[in-house]
């Protein structure tokens, strides 16, 4: 008797095993790497948004012209200034931009090319309210 019970729960291992492999499967191929993908702007979308930032709706200006691309959004969270400006003076230079040392406390600027990115911080209402300002020249 003790032999049958040992062969059923042998079967039963083998055959859950199957599935509690898929479910690890997806977990690591699709939910955790969820997690740690990059969020982008809409309104500029080569610009990376901090985890703690959400983009304001309705507040994307964009005008393409064949002289070249303006862009303004804003985004707001629960985010101190010096996270925000750590963040993207280590992520922007990853993705060709290169930091203006002449910006202020309040204000960072990069240049890529002939496109200009300044990031403007201020607070409101116990939020940090960050706009980003894109423009694109155009090859004359």
């Amino acid at each position: 008797m003790a032999d049958l019970v040992s062969i059923a729960q042998i079967v039963k291992v083998s055959l859950l095993l199957p599935f509690y492999i898929f479910f690890v499967l997806i977990y690591f191929f699709f939910i955790k790497n969820e997690s740690i993908s990059q969020e982008f702007l809409d309104c500029i979308d080569d610009v990376p948004l901090l985890e703690k930032l959400y983009e304001s709706n309705g507040s994307c200006f964009h005008f393409d012209s064949d002289e070249g691309r303006v862009a303004n959004v804003e985004a707001t969270g629960f985010i101190e200034k010096y996270e925000l400006f750590a963040y993207y003076k280590d992520i922007l230079p990853q993705l060709g931009w290169q930091i203006n040392e002449s910006a202020s406390q309040s204000i960072l600027k990069f240049n890529r090319g002939k496109e200009m990115l300044r990031i403007t911080v201020s607070k409101a209402e116990n939020k940090i309210v960050v706009i980003f300002f894109s423009i694109l020249l155009a090859n004359q």
